[in-house]
């Protein structure tokens, strides 16, 4: 889907990139972000499985319209994250998303329970998976 771009009364705008390549769990991820205006703080999320993983606020010792910075990524970021980043320009909360997937094995607590020990070709065989809400299974 197309997401129209918001319509900033001062014209100021953020654009958050992904610097790595291919991300992994428990591995730094390099991010981007450039602004049409110098900023000194931005704040940012990291959001995994409906869950915000992380969250910073990032000071710079002065104005400037490029930052790179890097974040660990937690396990349960897998397998696809979204991060937000935002700053205030005077009145106005400036901010940009981007969703990007991370590779890597997934913390989950999965158990696999089967309605017999044994069963032959044909036979019904019910097979319960319980897990912890959000989980992925695949």
């Amino acid at each position: 889907p197309t997401v129209q771009k918001a319509i900033s009364p001062s014209s100021t705008y953020l654009k958050a990139s992904l610097k790595s390549k291919s991300p992994k769990v428990n591995e730094e991820i390099e991010i981007q972000v450039q602004s049409t205006k110098p900023f000194q703080t931005l704040s940012y999320n990291l959001i995994g499985r409906g869950d915000i993983l992380l969250s910073r606020k990032v000071n710079l010792p002065a104005p400037n319209k490029d930052l790179n910075f890097r974040i660990l990524a937690p396990p349960n970021a897998a397998p696809k994250a979204t991060l937000v980043v935002y700053t205030v320009f005077e009145d106005e909360v400036v901010a940009d998303a981007m969703d990007f997937e991370i590779q890597g094995s997934l913390d989950n607590f999965i158990n696999v329970a089967l309605s017999s020990t044994q069963t032959e070709p044909g036979r019904e065989l019910d097979i319960v998976v319980t897990t912890k809400p959000n989980s992925l299974i695949g």
